[in-house]
């Protein structure tokens, strides 16, 4: 299964698609607190995918620090200024931009505060842990938030490759082999990206041979827990092996392109096709349950 991802749309985007009720930005808030850390939130918020880890990378490179300098903090809309959130894969585009953007900015305040305050020319600044609990005594103008909107949207890529093997005595799927080769540009973490992908990858093996809302003749709901809802386990996600391309993008300085939905846009044709061929049938019915298969193969 091989997919083009469309990703971090930016405001002129929405509009040409008349969707004038999405507004494409998204808002980096970066600030010196009074624990002598810059602490940082945006406006997509932390869902499970390990923004507060790639985004406290990211303003620590921005501002010249050690990342245990920077506190990602969940968001929160009064202390924030507005954006889209969380979908689309924004947040190493849109959400990521905005907070490279912010805390370099910051920095520029900082040193400027830093050669007021301490009474030493800028460049022989050091932006550092002493500098800053100095600096958190008085807070004034060590905040900055930047809003980014992407002049057009990012595209990552990937290729799906599976090998399964069908057992005729009972219809189970056993994946022998799963292959993926992504670019999803500059990898801010690549740890996390693998993890997206996996993950991504996961939720493909349950779309594809497991999970399936079911009704009854009388239309009550008969996969209401997951006694019924059957969703992969340890025992079913494959060892996935990961290739790794990486074109950075070209429509803004990070490169980054952005990984959520990939794993399971590519991952659930990729299973699919691979047992349709196992069985060399061309039409199949998801999910992929062995009672389903097991009544295809009589």
């Amino acid at each position: 299964g091989s997919y083009v991802e469309y990703t971090g749309a930016g405001s002129s985007t929405f509009r040409g698609r008349g969707m004038e009720d999405i507004p494409g930005t998204d808002t980096a808030r970066a600030w010196l607190a009074g624990d002598g850390r810059v602490h940082v939130q945006t406006s997509c918020p932390v869902i499970g995918q390990g923004a507060h880890t790639t985004l406290a990378q990211v303003a620590a490179a921005g501002l010249g620090l050690d990342v245990a300098s920077v506190v990602v903090e969940q968001t929160d809309t009064a202390v924030v200024g507005t954006g889209t959130g969380s979908f689309m894969s924004r947040g190493s585009v849109t959400a990521a931009t905005s907070t490279f953007r912010a805390a370099g900015l910051l920095r520029e305040a900082i040193l400027e505060a830093a050669s007021y305050r301490l009474a030493v020319p800028i460049d022989r600044v050091t932006i550092d842990g002493p500098t800053l609990s100095r600096l958190s005594v008085d807070l004034d103008g060590l905040d900055i938030s930047v809003t980014y909107d992407a002049v057009q949207a990012a595209h990552p890529y990937a290729t799906h490759a599976c090998m399964v093997e069908v057992d005729a005595a009972t219809g189970a799927v056993q994946i022998l082999r799963y292959v993926v080769a992504e670019d999803c540009g500059v990898l801010i973490n690549p740890m996390i990206v693998e993890g997206q992908v996996v993950g991504g990858v996961a939720q493909a093996v349950g779309a594809a041979l497991m999970e399936e809302v079911a009704y009854g003749a009388e239309g009550g709901l008969r996969s209401g827990t997951f006694l019924d809802y059957l969703i992969p386990s340890v025992g079913e996600v494959p060892l996935v092996e990961i290739e790794h391309l990486v074109t950075p993008s070209t429509v803004h300085e990070l490169g980054t392109k952005g990984v959520g939905e990939g794993g399971i846009i590519g991952g659930t044709a990729a299973i699919a096709n691979a047992v349709a061929d196992a069985l060399s049938m061309s039409d199949v019915t998801l999910p992929l349950t062995p009672d389903r298969l097991f009544a295809l193969m009589r």
